[in-house]
C-alpha cells in the first residue's frame, strides 16, 4: 500500500521551503532502502539541528557545523567535505544533496549501526537513540533524545500512516496523478449527500404531479389512490 509523503502529516507551521527539505530528506533516505518511521526521526533530527535550513551554520572555538544535519567540520562528519564556489555559499555541506548524502554514507559505513537500525523496527524512541547515539551525536545525548521525540510529536502529531492531517494537499496531490490509484492509499470515506438530495427531490416532483393528475381526474394507471 502506497503511502502519502512525509509533508502531509506534518502538523507544526512550516515555511514550504522547510516542506522542500522534509520532501528531499525523504527521497534521499526511502531511495537508500531505510523505513518510513526511521526516515521520518531523520527529518526530525534535520529539524532539530538546523530547522531544516540547508544553508545554516553555527561555529564556536570548538565547532563549526553546517547544513541540514549541521556537520561540524571538527573532528565530525563534515571534516573532509571540499569547498569551492560550485557550491552554495561556497560549502558542499550547504547542499541539501550532499549533507544528507553524507548522513547516509556513515550509516553505511557502520555495520553496528546499521545493525540497531533493524532492530529498532518502527519503535521511535529506539529509532531516536539511533539517531542521536549513532549518527547525529550531540552533547547531552540522552536529554536529546527525550527533547528531540518531543519535537517528532509536534511535526508528526498524530503519526506518519493513515489519513494525513492535510488532507486537501494530500486530496490534490493524489488526484494529480502522483499516485497510481485510489486503492493505493487508505483513506476515510466521506459520505456526499448531493446524490440523495437529488434523488429526493426528483420524488417530491413526481409526487406533486401525480397528485396534480389525480385531482383532474387524471390519474396515473394504477396510483388512483394518490390524492
Amino acid at each position: 500500500m502506497k503511502s502519502y509523503p512525509l509533508r502531509f502529516y506534518v502538523g507544526k507551521k512550516l515555511l514550504d521551503a522547510q516542506l522542500e527539505m522534509v520532501d528531499l530528506i525523504e527521497k534521499a533516505l526511502t531511495d537508500a532502502g531505510y523505513g518510513r518511521d526511521f526516515v521520518a526521526m531523520g527529518v526530525v533530527n534535520a529539524y532539530a539541528e538546523s530547522k531544516l535550513v540547508p544553508t545554516a551554520s553555527y561555529k564556536t572555538s570548538k565547532e563549526d557545523s553546517a547544513g541540514l544535519f549541521m556537520l561540524n567540520r571538527k573532528g565530525g562528519l563534515g571534516a573532509d567535505m571540499p569547498t569551492g564556489f560550485q557550491y552554495p555559499q561556497g560549502d558542499s555541506r550547504k547542499d541539501a544533496n550532499l549533507n544528507v548524502a553524507r548522513i547516509i554514507k556513515a550509516i553505511e559505513s557502520s555495520s553496528a549501526t546499521k545493525k540497531e537500525i533493524e532492530e529498532a523496527g518502527n519503535d521511535w524512541r529506539s529509532i531516536m537513540d539511533v539517531w542521536v547515539h549513532r549518527i547525529e551525536r550531540p552533547n547531552g545525548k540522552h536529554f536529546e533524545v527525550v527533547k528531540r521525540l518531543g519535537t517528532a510529536a509536534e511535526i508528526f502529531p498524530q503519526g506518519i500512516d493513515g489519513l494525513p492531517i492535510n488532507q486537501a494537499g494530500a486530496m490534490a496531490w493524489a488526484s494529480s496523478g502522483a499516485l497510481p490509484s485510489s486503492g493505493d492509499v487508505t483513506t476515510t470515506r466521506k459520505w456526499n449527500p448531493t446524490p440523495a438530495i437529488l434523488v429526493l427531490l426528483a420524488a417530491m416532483g413526481a409526487t406533486w404531479y401525480a397528485r396534480k393528475r389525480a385531482k383532474e381526474g387524471r390519474p396515473f394507471p394504477g396510483l388512483p389512490a394518490l390524492r
